[in-house]
């Protein structure tokens, strides 16, 4: 989220006289992608997820299940799966599900 930038009779910052204005911008910045979210994923997608990581595709149902049927975004919860890769998974929920 930007800040509000109110007006005021101060000299922009890096002005270099009294009488100066200061710079808009009217081009958005450019943002990275959206980071991959499991939901956004179809089926076959968190299968190939899965397998993209190293893991069997039968963790893409394992993982689904407690996404979807118990509402649980911290893998470390998540005690069928492998402790070794639960970190890695979280990479699929955002910080906003916690």
């Amino acid at each position: 989220m930007s800040k509000q930038v109110m007006p005021s009779d101060e000299v922009p910052q890096g002005a270099t006289s009294q009488d100066a204005r200061p710079q808009l911008r009217l081009t958005p910045t450019r943002r990275g992608k959206a980071p991959i979210h499991w939901a956004d994923l179809d089926a076959q997608g968190r299968k190939e997820a899965m397998v993209g990581l190293g893991l069997p595709e039968f963790r893409a149902a394992q993982l689904s299940a407690h996404y979807f049927g118990h509402g649980l975004v911290d893998t470390h919860k998540m005690t069928d799966l492998p402790a070794g890769v639960r970190a890695d998974l979280a990479q699929f929920f955002s910080a906003l599900d916690q």
